[in-house]
């Protein structure tokens, strides 16, 4: 940690002193996200690309940096940059294609993440991503196939886990969402959405006592994040 702000420290007064300093900018945005001052290391890559090349990594990371913002306009604008550079970089794909899929603009969405496992068939991040896309897409079986593998690739995933239950709550396959949220609360008890979504599916087979434990428990969880 140290070292880290001692490298902060000489790099702020390297753009202090060559402001125009495209390597300076572009380091001191590295560190700065490194410490998890996103705002602040904005603005030096984009200081760094007025001053220099727009390279590979500063649009990656710039593209990444707008999608935790949910800044979604930006995100695509740099990761189209990225791409352009490398088009095979699966994290790219990826990133460009959860973007897509977030502004619902699924038939770009799709090809970006089935070219991400065309070159990385055992990334379980692609899969769940691209079974998100297919879902909003209305393509159930697909969305299920992908969600599936994901499963088998990270089987630690309660996220994974949880999407595969509300693809099944959302078509009324109330056995099978039950199993798979159940799954993905094993491996986190605190996951909120999947405790919720239980509440859901057993008051829509009317079993409203059991609905009323799984909100309890959703509402447990939530008070303990307000502590």
């Amino acid at each position: 940690e140290g070292q880290v702000e001692h490298a902060r420290e000489l790099l702020e007064k390297a753009t202090q002193v060559r402001p125009r300093s495209h390597f300076a900018h572009a380091n001191l945005a590295l560190v700065l996200r490194q410490v998890g001052e996103s705002e602040l290391a904005i603005r030096h890559y984009v200081e760094a690309v007025k001053w220099g090349p727009t390279t590979f990594d500063i649009a990656q990371s710039l593209g990444s940096l707008y999608q935790e913002k949910l800044d979604w306009p930006n995100a695509a604008l740099w990761y189209e940059k990225a791409l352009a550079q490398r088009s095979h970089s699966v994290n790219t794909l990826i990133g460009l294609g959860t973007v897509r899929t977030a502004i619902g603009d699924l038939d770009r969405a799709v090809p970006l993440l089935e070219r991400a496992i065309k070159i990385d068939p055992d990334n379980a991040i692609a899969h769940n991503n691209l079974g998100i896309a297919l879902r909003r897409n209305g393509q159930t079986e697909r969305a299920r196939e992908q969600f599936l593998e994901a499963c088998r690739l990270d089987p630690n995933s309660a996220d994974y886990c949880y999407n595969l239950g509300y693809l099944f709550l959302t078509n009324e396959n109330w056995q099978a969402a039950i199993e798979w949220y159940e799954r993905a609360i094993a491996i986190n008890p605190q996951l909120f959405k999947a405790l919720n979504d239980l509440g859901i599916v057993h008051k829509r087979q009317g079993d409203i006592e059991r609905a009323m434990d799984w909100y309890r428990a959703a509402l447990a969880v939530l008070r303990d994040r307000a502590r």
